[in-house]
């Protein structure tokens, strides 16, 4: 099972999303809400990361998380990736593909759009 997690705040993910993508803030799985998400997202073999252009946001997305996974699942074999080039190297390469990513079980976490308004 993939998770792909978008680590975007509200007013970045305005540009666009990856298909079957959950939004998670930074500002969310750097403070309290990182153990609920981790526990969401230890039945995933692989999470992918990203924000923007991939370069600060997913990568401190990406260390908080594994952090907590080895403070919290020490024996889990979950790997923590970045997306390369983030969303904005994403929709350079593939633009708006919607099958990129239709076979991934992405619907691990609750939908957060409703809970930040």
């Amino acid at each position: 099972v993939v998770g792909i997690v978008d680590v975007r705040e509200r007013d970045r993910a305005q540009s666009g999303a990856i298909e079957g993508a959950r939004r998670i803030p930074l500002s969310l799985l750097l403070g309290r809400m990182v153990a609920l998400y981790c526990d969401e997202l230890k039945r995933c073999d692989e999470i992918v990361m990203f924000c923007e252009d991939g370069t600060v946001f997913a990568p401190a997305g990406a260390r908080a998380l594994i952090a907590e996974f080895e403070e919290r699942y020490p024996k889990s074999k979950v790997r923590v990736f970045v997306l390369e080039g983030g969303f904005l190297g994403f929709y350079r390469a593939f633009g708006r593909k919607p099958w990129l990513f239709k076979d991934l079980q992405t619907d691990l976490l609750p939908n957060l759009e409703e809970d930040e308004r």
